[in-house]
């Protein structure tokens, strides 16, 4: 295992780790207002937020570098697949800001 393929594990089961305390912090949010504590629920809204951040920054991260390790060992030669690893590794807040050269190819037209 190359240290890039460490680096790619390591940032995975970080990004387990985050997903996990975001799950215990949502259902921890449902019983804080259900028990009518609004302080407490506001506080772990927050903290599902930092939790889905975290998580999705370790994934981006991690997807990042298995592209580069991919690149590194030879087994992706097609820039086109490397465009599309990274695409797929943008946060849905980045795709929703970026334009689709699809849409703007479709809206074109033929010819």
């Amino acid at each position: 295992m190359s240290s890039l393929d460490r680096e790619v594990h390591l940032l995975r089961t970080r990004a387990a780790l985050a997903d996990s305390e975001r799950r215990r912090f949502k259902e921890e949010r449902k019983w804080a207002i259900s028990q009518g504590n609004m302080a407490r629920a506001e506080q772990m809204k927050w903290e599902v937020k930092r939790y889905t951040s975290l998580m999705q920054t370790f994934n981006r991260e991690a997807d990042i570098k298995s592209t580069e390790a991919a690149i590194t060992n030879g087994t992706v030669h097609d820039p086109v697949e490397v465009k599309e690893r990274r695409a797929t590794s943008l946060s849905s807040r980045e795709k929703a800001t970026r334009p689709s050269s699809k849409k703007s190819a479709e809206s074109q037209g033929p010819g």
